[in-house]
């Protein structure tokens, strides 16, 4: 994959992990928007107070990562699940200071590339979530990662 440079423009737009590998050393920051939904499922929990834990494979080893780390894991199912799952409609009552392992191959993964490149990592979900009450469309938080969880930070203060 070639990627253009981008090197005089404030805001650089790119996909997928080799976008990390290219630009990790030449960004203050990345933000991660993952369309399936992985980011507004972040986004959403973390502006209730949740603390997410981000986990790169979507198997059976998710549970085991939750007991580990004494939290809840989300299925990856979303139309069939109960309780929290990749659907942010379903993290809509999530109670805060819930710890909740997110399987999300791409999402976490480049997350989780972009903090090994020394680079600070905002996710952003869509304020239009397909799966979204129109009453959610609008968060007064950004979640950066901070160590394996994803945290609230308030507008403004996210540098």
């Amino acid at each position: 994959m070639r990627f253009a440079s981008q090197s005089g423009a404030s805001v650089r737009l790119e996909w997928g992990a080799a976008a990390v590998e290219h630009l990790a050393g030449d960004v203050d920051c990345v933000v991660v928007v993952d369309v399936m939904s992985f980011s507004t499922c972040v986004d959403v929990a973390v502006a209730r107070g949740a603390h997410v834990l981000p986990y790169a494979w979507r198997d059976a080893s998710a549970p085991a990562c939750a007991r580990e780390r004494g939290a809840e894991v989300a299925s990856v199912d979303r139309r069939l699940a109960d309780g929290w799952s990749l659907s942010p409609t379903s993290l809509r009552t999530v109670p805060a200071g819930l710890k909740l392992v997110l399987p999300s191959p791409n999402g976490s993964a480049i997350a989780f590339l972009a903090r090994d490149k020394g680079v600070a990592v905002f996710e952003r979900g869509f304020a239009a979530d397909i799966d979204l009450c129109p009453d959610e469309d609008a968060s007064d938080v950004a979640a950066r990662l901070d160590g394996d969880r994803f945290v609230a930070v308030a507008k403004g203060a996210a540098s």
